[in-house]
């Protein structure tokens, strides 16, 4: 039972960071990270409740540990790491990149050149105003905008 726990959460680790394992001679780090279980012992997490989920992500852990120590630092294959495997990593140590809401970016984007066409409206000339937003694709778009919410 104890050797497909360990199977399992060894196949899952495997699946979870796959970017960033393929940096690395895996056999060599699931060796030192053993060594490193057999020195240190299992977490109190993992001996309480010994399953794939937690002996993962005990995995994780000392994956870190080794790393930040440099004991993998000889089983690296590429350097610098590739910005998937790295994204991988930063996943694993908890730093998350902020989330994008594009969508949320858009319409911001949007607001703010509707809120510009209409100060423009009320402070250029008529034909600085054309020239300006009316002219070219782009800025046409935004001036329809601004009449269809009312602004102009």
């Amino acid at each position: 039972m104890k050797d497909i726990v360990s199977s399992e959460s060894a196949e899952l680790f495997e699946t979870r960071w796959p970017n960033l394992l393929v940096c690395f001679s895996v056999g060599d780090i699931f060796s030192t990270l053993g060594d490193y279980f057999r020195v240190e012992g299992l977490p109190q997490e993992v001996q309480g409740d010994f399953s794939c989920a937690t002996l993962c992500k005990a995995t994780e852990d000392a994956f870190l540990t080794l790393l930040n120590r440099g004991a993998l630092d000889a089983f690296v294959r590429v350097t610098p790491l590739p910005p998937a495997a790295q994204e991988e990593l930063d996943r694993m140590a908890g730093i998350m990149n902020p989330i994008t809401d594009t969508a949320a970016d858009a319409r911001e984007v949007q607001r703010a050149a509707v809120a510009e066409c209409a100060r423009d409206y009320r402070s250029l000339e008529g034909s600085q105003f054309k020239q300006k937003w009316m002219n070219l694709i782009g800025p046409r778009s935004v001036y329809d905008a601004a009449i269809c919410a009312g602004v102009i």
